[in-house]
């Protein structure tokens, strides 16, 4: 079990892994918008992303991935390129303003109170996007604040222990936490994150509901997953 600790960044860079240089032509596209998926190179080493659904999305300019990079999941905000703009051979081009990795994380099961205890409930909010499911990920856009220097956990808990989280059914209800470790508030800080629900997936097979406990003990409104043609 792998747990997302890491020390906070600004977002919405594009990152060093990545060559790219802008077009000057921006009335080429509309529409900002923003996509999440896994990382491709196709023949020419250009990398493209492969949507949670297998549809394809091409970017503009171009990217020269490095192999270390390949299969790894990235969040591309930008314009959707019309017709006439779009790359040949995938479903959709975007031309891409910002490209950064997603942190990818498990379910962590909590099987004592200690457990729960230590996941933390410090303080933070979902932004605009919020909670939002694509195939197997629970995708996580939130804010919090930090001082930029000290780690901070950041975890999806399935509660073991108080009955009030209980399963039920079809529906599985999970908590979204996060543990400060004592950090002074400071400036405020996003983060995007995904949580891979194959277990819940496999053990709920003819459909999952999924229902998303945070901060301040408010619950979601449960989210139907769409079991998208994805490798497990």
């Amino acid at each position: 079990m792998r747990t997302i600790i890491y020390k906070l960044s600004v977002l919405l860079v594009i990152i060093g892994v990545l060559t790219s240089c802008f077009p000057d032509d921006k009335g080429s596209s509309t529409n900002l918008s923003f996509a999440i998926g896994e990382m491709r190179a196709n023949a020419m080493g250009d990398g493209y992303l492969m949507m949670d659904d297998s549809t394809t999305m091409g970017l503009i300019p171009s990217l020269s991935v490095k192999d270390s990079v390949v299969n790894m999941r990235y969040y591309v905000e930008g314009y959707m390129a019309d017709d006439k703009h779009s790359l040949p051979g995938y479903t959709y081009t975007m031309d891409a303003i910002a490209l950064l990795p997603v942190a990818v994380d498990t379910v962590v099961e909590a099987n004592t109170q200690e457990m729960v205890n230590a996941l933390g409930a410090d303080r933070y909010r979902l932004n605009a996007n919020g909670l939002f499911v694509t195939g197997r990920y629970l995708n996580v856009f939130m804010n919090l604040s930090a001082s930029g220097l000290n780690k901070h956990r950041i975890a999806l808990m399935h509660n073991n222990v108080m009955s009030v989280m209980a399963d039920e059914g079809d529906t599985v209800y999970v908590e979204l936490c996060h543990n400060a470790h004592n950090d002074s508030q400071g400036r405020e800080y996003r983060s995007i994150l995904s949580f891979d629900l194959s277990k819940y997936v496999a053990a709920h097979p003819n459909g999952l509901v999924l229902g998303v406990w945070h901060y301040g003990n408010t619950l979601e409104k449960p989210k139907e997953l769409t079991y998208f043609h994805v490798k497990q």
